[in-house]
């Protein structure tokens, strides 16, 4: 008997179905006697297959070698599983093989005697010896799989159940096709076109066996939505295949309307499905289906990880963090709708924080309350159905099924109220610690948040006391100048000159108040790009106006070069006058300001010959806030300059020699707006 185009076409899928679950074994670098035997059973299966593919006779030499191995591999596949129980089971296994043993022995001694019973045109013989070996094989099989699934633990079958199903499916195949073709003298064209099928279905159920059970040392790794739309994609065509059955079988009858049935029919079916497809119930039912008879775990953990990842990550102006943490948890129970409520760092009362698919809630919970005692400290999950007594707040919730805490660091910073899920599934031990470790992930989430906004409070405050305690300098330096005019009132009072200075110095002093307001309106920002100035000019003005009466105890030189710093002439006017009054007031001989320009930096230097500091003052406390060798000081100066220096993209350095003498270098960053012009300065 040969085959025809369409057998070859299925022997064919079957045979390429087999090595591709053979290569997935080899690719699987699995070592043990397991994987050995499965992926020899399964590449002699394909084997088998290929040939009779390939239009070889049934009873040809490769054909029924490859067979006969096949067969016995899966055999002892069954029998070495088998043999790894104890006590009375292994007994069984024992005996078992020797059965098999010999049925072994006289199928690989058969094979050279249908040849030669064939070359003397005695086939009769060799069919009737050839099917009873098949028959006697099949019936050894269909022997080890029930002694395999009998002797399993009823809590274990859950492993082997598929695997039984699988190859007691085919050897029983196999035996109903050699017992017709024993009876009735000649093999059954039907039952030989359909083995590849029934073969091909018995390849998933085999590769899914093997991924559920780990001791197999087989991680063959089966995508769960390839599975589902697989299903979905089958469970379609058969029920469009079971309505155009319907549809022919009225057409059958006779009826005259029997084709627009069989269009009719057809196209609700297709609509049909459609509504099933879009339904997030169907879906959900289907998708649970499957993972829990199919699979050994309800979840792939892999993906459900990088799931909740990408989604908590997935930064949105549309979309906040409350809602993507709800979201989240949700999609593990599959439920449509949920609920945020977190306390703040500091406070004990949890708030309505967002909200997902339902109405807001003006609700809040106590953290010391009965209720928040229920998450054990944030490692329990409370199912709402079972609340004898439940909060006021949470009776206005519809349908509110489960509340999933959010914990980090143990402690309990909020928690997911979520809504009944779309198909009912049971809650067991793999979705609450799912649910525990989700909420965990979410809650580092909103814990980073937390820290964030209040780190930006800080700052702004610290920006604010900052600003006051600058504020406080510049008024202290205001009293000075005031203090000064007054000292000296009493023997310069009648004095021209020392009146002028003294209204531009009352003046100056005002504008510098002025300045103060203004900067403790506004928070500080970085500085615009036209906020520039020439470092020459201000210290220039500074030496001839604002402290004229003390100009000789200033020397300046600079190397004419007008361009301009990118700092404000605000900020280094504080600067150089809190600079020179720091240097006036510890050296009696005059102060050196030095300007010049080196690269695209502008340095200024102001030279002092008082007594040095120690590198290790300048290190730990020159410019450390509150902290001042004067007994009227604030301690704040050389804080506040280097801040506005360094708030200009420069800095400021001190070089001082302990023996005597301290250079304050003022580094500005050279601005790209400079004049046109360069003004002439004597």
């Amino acid at each position: 008997m040969r085959i025809d185009l369409y057998q070859a076409i299925l022997y064919g899928a079957c045979s390429a179905t087999y090595l591709l679950l053979t290569t997935l074994v080899i690719l699987s670098h699995s070592k043990g006697a397991t994987s050995t035997i499965v992926g020899g059973a399964c590449a002699l299966t394909g084997i088998w297959a290929a040939a009779l593919a390939a239009a070889l006779p049934e009873f040809s030499l490769l054909g029924t070698a490859t067979e006969l191995s096949s067969r016995t591999a899966w055999c002892g596949f069954i029998l070495y599983l088998i043999g790894r129980r104890e006590g009375e089971a292994r007994r069984r296994a024992l005996a078992i093989s020797s059965v098999i043993l010999l049925v072994i022995i006289f199928t690989l001694g058969l094979a050279p005697a249908l040849i030669s019973i064939a070359i003397n045109k005695l086939f009769g013989l060799a069919y009737q010896f050839s099917t009873w070996a098949h028959m006697a094989l099949a019936i050894c099989g269909i022997l080890c799989v029930e002694n395999l699934y009998r002797n399993t633990d009823p809590d274990r079958r859950w492993h082997v159940n598929l695997l039984c199903i699988a190859l007691g499916g085919v050897f029983a195949y196999d035996l109903v096709f050699y017992a017709d073709a024993f009876l009735n003298r000649r093999l059954s064209s039907e039952l030989f076109v359909s083995r590849p099928i029934v073969m091909i279905l018995a390849a998933p159920l085999l590769a899914v066996a093997a991924a559920r059970n780990r001791d197999w040392a087989i991680p063959i790794h089966i995508s769960r939505t390839v599975v589902f739309h697989t299903a979905t994609l089958v469970l379609s065509g058969c029920f469009l295949l079971g309505l155009g059955l319907a549809g022919e079988v009225i057409r059958s009858v006779g009826a005259d309307w029997g084709g627009v049935a069989e269009v009719g029919l057809i196209a609700a079916g297709a609509m049909t499905i459609g509504v099933l497809l879009t339904s997030g119930s169907a879906r959900s039912k289907l998708r649970y289906a499957l993972a829990y008879h199919f699979f050994s775990h309800r979840y792939d953990y892999r993906q459900e990880w990088l799931r909740s990842t990408a989604l908590l990550s997935a930064f949105s102006d549309e979309t906040e963090l409350s809602s993507r943490i709800i979201r989240t948890v949700a999609e593990i129970a599959d439920s449509p709708a949920g609920l945020l409520w977190v306390r703040d760092i500091e406070g004990d009362w949890f708030q309505w924080a967002g909200s997902w698919n339902t109405q807001a809630v003006s609700a809040s919970e106590a953290g010391d309350g009965e209720f928040i005692a229920l998450f054990r400290g944030g490692n329990w999950i409370i199912e709402l159905d079972t609340l004898r007594e439940r909060p006021d707040w949470l009776i206005g919730i519809n349908k509110a099924w489960l509340a999933i805490p959010l914990n980090h660091s143990n402690r309990l910073i909020g928690f997911v109220v979520l809504s009944q899920p779309r198909a009912r599934v049971p809650l067991d031990r793999e979705m609450f610690d799912l649910l525990r470790i989700v909420g965990r992930q979410s809650a580092a989430h909103l814990a980073q948040q937390q820290y964030a906004e209040a780190l930006v409070v800080a700052q702004e405050l610290r920006e604010y006391g900052k600003r006051f305690a600058f504020a406080i300098h510049d008024v202290k330096n205001v009293i000075s100048q005031l203090r000064l005019i007054v000292s000296n009132s009493e023997t310069y009072g009648q004095d021209p000159e020392f009146q002028k200075d003294a209204f531009a110095t009352v003046g100056s002093a005002a504008s510098s108040l002025d300045r103060l307001l203004a900067r403790m309106r506004f928070v500080r920002s970085d500085p615009p790009a036209d906020s520039c100035t020439v470092p020459i000019e201000i210290i220039q003005q500074y030496v001839e106006s604002d402290r004229g009466y003390q100009s000789q105890r200033i020397e300046m030189y600079h190397d004419g070069n007008v361009d301009k710093a990118a700092i404000s002439a605000e900020d280094l006017r504080s600067v150089i006058i809190h600079l020179c009054e720091n240097a006036t007031e510890v050296s009696a001989a005059p102060i050196n300001i030095s300007v010049r320009r080196e690269e695209e930096r502008i340095l200024i230097d102001i030279v002092d010959s008082g007594p040095g500091m120690a590198v290790e003052f300048i290190r730990d406390e020159l410019f450390l806030p509150f902290r001042s060798t004067k007994s009227r000081g604030l301690g704040i100066g050389a804080f506040q300059a280097r801040e506005l220096v360094r708030a200009a993209g420069g800095d400021l350095l001190a070089l001082s020699d302990p023996r005597g003498g301290t250079i304050m270098r003022i580094v500005l960053p050279r601005s790209r707006r400079q004049p046109g012009l360069a003004s002439q300065l004597t």
